[in-house]
């Protein structure tokens, strides 16, 4: 590690412990974000203090409102499918953990900056979080970020904790500090409750070809299929990745039949392996009446194929028959593990 790798992750160990110092936990609700406006006007930063469990403390970094806003859904939504939640965002993270939890990588670092830890949950380190993927060590490039991104940080925990940002937590107030061009100034205030743009996600559309108009042809059978997938609680290796696989369940909405099951992995085309599946099962056992969905990012994937092939989607909060089937596959699993 070269001198100015050194001075970068000193920096941002010497902040992060700063801000530890205020005890935010213990001031703001998890829920009240302070954002961060970059010089471009356009790319926000914005910060939770979270408590990943009991004795855990942790700071999030969320680059832009949609990582947020989904990682806020995921944390405090009921977790009907026993998914990893906390490993599912899209965050840079600083975390407080026990020695065993931090990897060689981070260990070697904190060993050549000098850095000493001890005791249960006491052990300083960062990590990025991507949906599937087994927490990773931050890039330079994340690192540097994440250091400009605190140094801000500090200085709204700062201003709230001494009193001299009247921030109502109740009324949903939030902190901001952006930077001014026109006098050339950082700002640091507090604003009424915002609504945060809505969790999307980006819609596929599909060409028709044979096969689609093929099953566009076919007739209505008289069964509603339910389709949903869910991130197993247990990562698997492959190669030198640790991630979380996705259990794809295609199931009978009226008898919690289970058609097909797929486990899928992030270096897989997730796309074409979930409009394969649902392609093949339509071609072997007929088109249901209807395609009944809970998770809106599945909802995109095959929203134009339901078009084009005439397959009429609804859009449920909870496909009950699919949850019965996942319990009992998950319980299959679990015990075949332990034997």
């Amino acid at each position: 590690m070269d001198e100015n790798s050194k001075l970068l992750w000193r920096q941002l160990y010497f902040l992060t412990s700063t801000i530890a110092d205020f005890e935010p936990w213990n001031l703001f609700f998890e829920d009240l974000p302070f954002v961060m406006l970059l010089e471009d006007q356009k790319t926000s930063l914005l910060f939770s203090f979270l408590l990943p469990s009991s004795g855990q403390y942790a700071i999030a970094c969320y680059v832009g409102e949609k990582a947020y806003t989904t990682a806020r859904k995921l944390l405090t939504g009921k977790n009907y499918k026993e998914e990893p939640v906390f490993y599912l965002q899209t965050a840079m993270m600083a975390l407080w953990g026990n020695r065993e939890e931090i990897s060689p990588s981070n260990r070697r670092r904190m060993k050549d900056l000098g850095i000493r830890c001890r005791g249960k949950g006491g052990w300083l380190h960062f990590q990025s979080f991507q949906p599937g993927l087994a927490p990773e060590d931050l890039t330079e490039e994340q690192a540097t970020l994440l250091r400009d991104g605190l140094g801000n940080l500090l200085m709204m925990v700062q201003a709230a904790a001494q009193g001299k940002l009247p921030v109502n937590q109740e009324a949903g107030d939030f902190v901001m500090r952006f930077y001014d061009p026109d006098d050339h100034l950082y700002h640091t205030g507090v604003f009424p409750h915002m609504d945060f743009d809505q969790e999307t996600y980006d819609e596929v559309l599909l060409d028709e070809d044979d096969f689609t108009r093929q099953l566009k042809a076919m007739p209505h059978r008289a069964y509603d299929l339910e389709m949903d997938w869910s991130y197993l609680s247990t990562p698997m290796k492959k190669g030198r990745k640790k991630f979380f696989p996705r259990l794809l369940l295609l199931t009978d909405g009226g008898t919690g039949h289970v058609f097909r099951s797929e486990l899928l992995t992030p270096q897989e085309d997730i796309y074409n392996q979930v409009l394969n599946l649902l392609g093949e099962h339509i071609e072997e056992s007929g088109k249901p009446k209807r395609l009944l969905l809970c998770d809106q990012e599945l909802t995109g994937y095959v929203r134009d194929f339901c078009r084009v092939v005439d397959l009429p989607m609804v859009q449920r909060k909870h496909l009950p028959e699919t949850n019965r089937a996942r319990k009992y596959l998950l319980s299959q699993l679990l015990s075949q593990d332990e034997s």
